[in-house]
């Protein structure tokens, strides 16, 4: 028997505007967090959306008569951890280098001087073994977050603090177990291209592994990137959009990738072209009632 299909609660609120949030922001008492997720789930405007990131996401405190305590205990243990890495200081200044090099903000000298020290600092204090450039990709989008068309300078402790959250965030979520899940998606909704890969002997691991691990932070330009973010971070359960959200950008570009031969698919699947993220992610969600109608 087939489930009925459930629409999300915030299929059915709207977009706010900046002076909207900006609003919500200036409450003296205490900033009304779901009022943010409820909005923020349809994307934040660029100039709100370092600050709406730090409400939703559990790094700032909403009560403001304790909201200067709570920076003050957030700065002191960022100022705790080592922002210098004898083992990994060399691999993470190359990575950050190479960041994103067309974007003039991660050019800037500061800017890059801030992602060294917040990515030494995480490595520093949560044990990493490995080096892994996925901290870098994860970061990037923080910073652009809290710094694109914003002209406070940017806050280490901010970064670090949201960094450590997403993270979290997504190691909770096991998104690299989702591999499994999104493969049958894909043979399941998009046969033909799907065999279209399997013909052009496309391994997963070489894009999709990527896709599920990186959450596109490196496959996605930074304004599809960071609207998409949005969504995920405005739910408890936002992540599980993911593999649709794959799936939806999968079948947008079907016609363009069953004409692509196998290095040519593997370069488009590691960047993508722009996108109308409000169509994919809508797109990712009934693709999701369709596949929950199907159990």
């Amino acid at each position: 028997m087939t489930k009925p299909f459930e629409r999300p609660s915030w299929a059915y609120t709207m977009a706010a505007s900046l002076e909207e949030f900006q609003e919500v922001l200036r409450d003296e008492t205490v900033i009304d967090v779901e009022k943010l997720r409820d909005w923020a789930v349809h994307g934040i405007p660029q100039e709100a959306r370092g600050e709406v990131w730090k409400y939703i996401l559990q790094v700032a405190e909403p009560d403001q008569s304790r909201d200067a305590e709570h920076t003050r205990v957030v700065n002191k243990e960022y100022g705790m951890c080592d922002t210098d890495s004898p083992e990994f200081g060399r691999l993470v200044t190359f990575e950050v280098a190479r960041y994103r090099p067309q974007e003039a903000l991660f050019r800037d000298a500061e800017t890059q001087r801030v992602f060294r020290n917040v990515l030494c600092a995480y490595l520093n204090s949560h044990d990493v073994f490995q080096f892994s450039s996925q901290f870098v990709h994860f970061c990037g989008p923080i910073i652009a977050a809290l710094k694109m068309k914003q002209p406070k300078p940017l806050v280490e402790a901010d970064v670090y603090s949201l960094l450590c959250r997403v993270l979290a965030l997504a190691e909770r979520a096991a998104m690299v177990r989702r591999l499994g899940k999104f493969m049958s998606l894909f043979r399941t909704f998009l046969p033909d291209l799907y065999q279209h890969f399997e013909d052009e002997e496309l391994d997963p691991h070489e894009w999709a592994m990527r896709w599920m691990q990186n959450l596109l932070a490196r496959e996605l330009r930074l304004d599809c990137l960071l609207p998409l973010w949005d969504t995920y971070f405005a739910q408890d359960d936002g992540f599980d959009l993911h593999p649709y959200v794959c799936l939806a950008i999968l079948s947008k570009f079907k016609e363009d990738l069953e004409e692509l031969e196998h290095s040519e698919l593997h370069a488009y699947l590691q960047g993508l072209p722009p996108m109308d993220m409000n169509e994919i992610i809508i797109n990712a969600d009934n693709f999701k009632q369709i596949s929950n109608g199907l159990i």
